[in-house]
């Protein structure tokens, strides 16, 4: 079937406009989220001392040394999931420098999480 006879096809992005990939909307999603106060996959309130969502490097809660946080490996790499949200998609994959959410605790496995 082509999308001459597709019962619904497929819109056209208004010219000159880039139609962006899953991975940049999803990144646009989660950046979005961010800057309204909000951690981009539990959609809940950042942990009150969570550092600023514009600097990567300051210290404080973050997913990346949450106890949550577990390293799930693949074939050829790691993903960074939450132990709540064990799924096999990308889409409930975090980033160790997103800041922490309202249930962030410390890690005490230092193995678990770089």
């Amino acid at each position: 079937m082509t999308d001459d006879d597709a019962l619904f096809p497929a819109p056209e992005a208004a010219p000159g406009t880039p139609r962006l990939g899953e991975d940049a909307r999803r990144t646009q999603r989660a950046q979005a989220l961010l800057n309204a106060g909000y951690h981009p996959l539990l959609q809940v309130r950042l942990h009150p001392d969570a550092p600023p969502v514009d600097d990567r490097t300051a210290p404080g809660p973050r997913c990346g040394n949450c106890g949550h946080a577990a390293w799930k490996q693949g074939a050829s790499h790691r993903w960074l999931k939450c132990g709540d949200h064990l799924t096999a998609g990308p889409a409930t994959d975090l980033r160790a420098w997103w800041p922490g959410c309202a249930a962030w605790t410390p890690n005490t496995d230092p193995r678990s999480v770089t």
